[in-house]
């Protein structure tokens, strides 16, 4: 039995009790750029951007390695517009 509550100022049209993962990330995603918003954060989602399944241990480990030594390469790197 799938149970489905009110949530907040949305009511039934929340996005985060649906079944389907791209209105929940629409909704996460909205919800964040409001918060920053509001609390005058210098906020922006990063352009280009697609998510990936990760498929095994290995490149568990290239991703996680990636993420950790990104910031130290970050002065390098091509797209690095300032």
């Amino acid at each position: 039995m799938n149970r489905v509550s009110t949530g907040g100022v949305t009511g039934q049209r929340n996005p985060m009790i649906t079944n389907c993962l791209g209105t929940v990330i629409r909704g996460l995603k909205a919800r964040v750029t409001r918060w920053a918003n509001q609390n005058s954060i210098p906020f922006g989602w990063q352009a280009r951007f697609y998510d990936r399944v990760v498929r095994n241990h290995d490149e568990l480990n290239r991703i996680a390695d990636y993420i950790e030594n990104n910031v130290i390469n970050w002065h390098s790197d091509e797209m690095n517009i300032r």
